[in-house]
């Protein structure tokens, strides 16, 4: 009889498994295992483990004297970057989620470099986590912000001259003002609304997702465009800016659209 019921669990895991009810995420980075995390969504994930819904509201500042870097690292929680009148960075961390490991807030102030850390390894189940970051309203060099598997968006009035936004499954939106950018994402849409003072440049990519790109200022635009399975729509009419915008936009399975 036990062997019977032990049978019947085995068959029915494989059934849910094939018949999509159990859908399972896993990302991995073979040069850190701390960035290595499985993603679980399904109406059956208590039959991995029950875990209770934890809530979580974390607040950490940062002094940002002679910053120049910010560069983010989120295992797993949404990233939004703000600008605001505080001379201050500031960190919250907050949301819900059932998870099986601790999860780790860190900022380290190196030089002219603030490096903002989520860390977490192992198994999450429907979270909704976010981490909002407010950094005052200045010029900076680099913003970088790095995530396994969260979407990421910068607001305006955030200027860099180099800014990196690379997620492997989340969207990207950002009104920020950059230089150079270089953005992407394994499964997710991009979108930009740019408002430029100068020439730009950019490389953008995506494996499965649109990207839409809306510039203001610009006068001409010199983009080398490719998608596999997808339209490519140039609508920009150009402006009386005088500034240029170049760079690649690639994507496998999506639409290009440039305004």
């Amino acid at each position: 009889m036990k062997k019977k019921i032990i049978l019947f669990l085995s068959v029915l895991l494989i059934a849910m498994f094939l018949t999509g009810c159990v859908s399972v995420s896993i990302t991995t980075n073979p040069e850190n295992s701390e960035d290595n995390v499985i993603v679980i969504d399904n109406p059956f994930a208590n039959i991995i483990g029950k875990k209770e819904l934890k809530e979580y509201d974390e607040r950490k500042t940062e002094i940002a004297e002679d910053v120049e870097n910010i560069i983010v690292d989120s295992t797993i929680a949404d990233v939004n970057i703000s600008v605001s009148d505080s001379s201050n960075i500031e960190v919250h961390f907050y949301g819900e989620a059932k998870l099986d490991n601790d999860l780790n807030l860190d900022i380290e102030h190196k030089k002219d470099d603030v490096i903002i850390k989520l860390k977490y390894n192992g198994t999450s189940v429907n979270e909704n986590l976010k981490l909002d970051i407010s950094i005052p309203n200045n010029q900076y060099n680099l913003i970088k912000v790095e995530s396994a598997s969260a979407n990421i968006s910068l607001s305006e009035c955030i200027s860099a001259k180099r800014i990196e936004l690379n997620t492997s499954s989340g969207d990207v939106i950002t009104d920020a003002t950059f230089v150079e950018t270089n953005i992407s994402t394994m499964s997710g849409d991009v979108e930009l609304y740019i408002n430029s003072n100068e020439d730009i440049s950019m490389d953008i990519s995506t494996m499965s997702g649109d990207i839409s790109i809306q510039v203001d200022n610009i006068d001409s635009i010199d983009f080398s465009t490719s998608t596999m399975t997808g339209d490519i729509r140039n609508k920009h009419e150009g402006s009386l800016g005088g500034y240029n915008a170049k760079g690649e936009l690639s994507t496998m399975s999506g639409d290009i659209i440039v305004k």
